[in-house]
């Protein structure tokens, strides 16, 4: 299948907002990225010279110096050394993170319809209470979605929020894992990687639907299955046979998931699905859909990462935000039409 020509107008719309805002940031942010390469070698640096002192003084009797001078300048050299990693960490202070983070969203922001902020764990104002507390928040939602199952443990990273027309919105780094152990010790298995969203309307769904991409189906009953373990919860067929392949629907409420898939909303989703060739999984229930789409994309910016890669990784966020916000209108048109 071709691209769509809505997909086309978006590849083009990323290139040109690459070429004539996104590049010139990056660019903007050269001086602060040599300092926070340089910073990260002077901490690096103390770290491994002071280990390096240390084993020289624990084996200093041990060593066979055919001269005092040796021992003497054997620490000269470590000292001096030692000296010049804390100078490159003075010198070069600097808020390449965060500057990254704010200029690089800044100009997504600008190029989206909703107002999307960016909120961190991490700020440096709010206690080790608050923090937790948040991050509860946010496990609490990915367990009662019901997406996955089968993980022991969760975490959550940066999240983009957003309200629009009195919709609460927020997309959020998540891995879930569980501990496999063994006499020889214990490894992490991933059960999901990626971001996490939650749209939140002002009215509830009448039942609850789940959905997921054909070739992520046998989730149902696999090992990272869906928890919805219950009888009322039904595979639903769709009335419209070009999607029947795509997605699988399970509802207690087969006539509101028709309404909400429509030709119009499957649109959406073939296309977004088509072009970024990922699984993804959406729950409707109570007052909100949430949806999960595998990810191994980070935003925090690292200095081995090339443009290319970062040009893909800041592409991937900006589709995301165009994705969530497309479907957030459809969800709010069916609401204020359907809902109760």
């Amino acid at each position: 299948m071709e691209k769509s020509p809505e997909q086309i107008k978006r590849e083009a719309s990323f290139e040109k907002l690459w070429e004539e805002e996104i590049s010139p940031a990056l660019a903007g942010l050269s001086d602060e990225k040599k300092k926070a390469i340089k910073y990260n070698i002077g901490i690096f640096g103390v770290v491994v010279t002071i280990f390096l002192i240390l084993a020289f003084f624990g084996n200093l009797y041990s060593i066979n110096f055919e001269t005092i001078w040796w021992p003497i300048l054997v620490f000269g050299c470590l000292a001096l050394s030692l000296v010049f990693f804390i100078f490159l960490i003075k010198n070069n202070k600097n808020n390449y993170s965060k500057n990254f983070r704010e200029k690089i969203l800044n100009v997504i922001v600008k190029n989206t319809k909703f107002g999307w902020s960016f909120e961190s764990f991490s700020d440096g104002f709010s206690s080790f209470k608050k923090i937790k507390e948040k991050q509860e928040d946010y496990i609490a939602r990915f367990e009662h979605s019901s997406l996955y199952s089968s993980y022991e443990q969760v975490s959550v990273d940066e999240v983009i929020i957003s309200t629009y027309q009195n919709t609460n919105i927020r997309a959020s780094e998540v891995l879930a894992t569980y501990t496999v152990r063994t006499k020889d010790g214990s490894h992490e298995v991933t059960v999901f990687k990626g971001f996490f969203i939650e749209i939140n309307l002002n009215k509830s769904f009448v039942g609850e639907t789940y959905v997921m991409t054909e070739a992520d189906s046998g989730y149902f009953t696999g090992s990272h299955k869906m928890n919805i373990n219950r009888l009322d919860i039904k595979e639903t067929e769709l009335e419209w046979n070009d999607f029947e392949k795509f997605l699988e629907i399970r509802s207690n409420n087969p006539i509101e998931a028709r309404e909400i898939f429509s030709p119009d909303f499957m649109s959406v989703i073939y296309d977004w699905w088509f072009a970024n060739k990922k699984n993804l999984r959406f729950a409707l229930k109570e007052k909100s859909m949430f949806i999960t789409i595998p990810s191994n994309v980070n935003f925090e910016p690292t200095f081995t990462r090339s443009k290319e890669k970062e040009k893909q990784i800041i592409k991937e966020h900006l589709d995301l935000l165009w994705f969530i916000e497309e479907i957030t209108e459809m969800l709010l048109y069916y609401n204020r039409n359907k809902l109760n």
